[in-house]
Parts: structure tokens; C-alpha cells; sequence
């Protein structure tokens, strides 16, 4: 007897459904929008951050959510851009998810110039499907410019 091909197939349970991919994946990209708003982004970024969040700086600092909130309502931090560099890779498991995303960024940090591309890895969490995703990681590291010949 031949296999008619026909297999069964399980749903993978490590891999979230088409639209929770894509609902990370928007609210990434809200989280670029409302940066570059700064003080304007406060209120957005008040009820994503989770209490407990870790924030990792391109510099190596950890900050908790309120230094985060703080720095973000600074005027002297401004982001005039933040765009990704690709697609934003979002893998959901369940009530975690966790997105990647390579940024090219241009504004001031602390009135100095800030220039560059930036890996960001958030990982989000949420108490039942019901309930909203909350970030409770966020690692940022400065790496070379995909377009820079060095």
C-alpha cells in the first residue's frame, strides 16, 4: 500500500498563530513610532513596559523601566529616526514571545550626537491569551553598519 501523502499535521506549539506573529510584530514597530515622539510616547510606552522590566543600553547600562521612562521624556534624547534594517522576526510561544529586530538609528543622547545600526531582542510576556503583551526584556547592542564596507 503507498502513502497517499496525505499526513495529518500538528500544529507546532512552539510557533504562535499567523496573527499573533503579526500582532508582535505591529506593536514593534509602534514601539519605533512612539521613541521618536519622546515625551509624546510616555503614555504608550507606560502601560507596554512591564513593572519589572530590564532595559539592556547599546552601552552596557541596565536600566529598570522608570530610568527608561525617565531618559525617555529627556528633550536632550531625541530620535529623529528609527528604522528597521529588514524584517522584524517575531516567534510566539504561547503567552511569550520574543522579536528581533535591527534598527538604524539617528538622534542625541544626553545632547550628544547618537548615529547607528542597533540589535534590538525584546521579549514579551502576557498573562493568559486574553490579556495584553507586556515587555519585560529588552537587550540592545550596537553593531556595524550592514551598509559600511568595515
Amino acid at each position: 500500500m503507498r502513502p497517499t501523502g496525505r499526513r495529518k499535521r500538528r500544529k507546532s506549539m512552539s510557533n504562535g498563530s499567523a496573527a499573533e506573529v503579526d500582532v508582535i510584530r505591529t506593536l514593534n514597530a509602534r514601539m519605533h513610532a512612539e521613541e521618536k515622539r519622546g515625551v509624546d510616547g510616555l503614555g504608550f510606552y507606560r502601560e507596554l513596559l512591564d513593572q519589572t522590566l530590564r532595559f539592556r543600553r547599546a552601552s552596557g547600562a541596565v536600566v529598570t523601566r522608570d530610568e527608561y521612562l525617565i531618559d525617555l521624556g529627556n528633550p536632550a534624547n531625541r530620535r529623529e529616526q528609527i528604522e528597521p534594517v529588514g524584517p522584524i522576526d517575531c516567534t510566539v510561544y504561547e503567552n511569550t514571545a520574543i522579536a528581533s529586530v535591527l534598527l538604524r538609528v539617528k538622534g542625541s543622547n544626553a545632547g550628544a550626537p547618537l548615529a547607528g545600526s542597533f540589535r534590538n531582542v525584546r521579549i514579551f510576556h502576557r498573562e493568559a491569551p486574553d490579556k495584553p503583551w507586556r515587555l519585560k526584556v529588552w537587550f540592545n547592542d550596537k553593531v556595524p553598519d550592514p551598509d559600511s564596507n568595515s
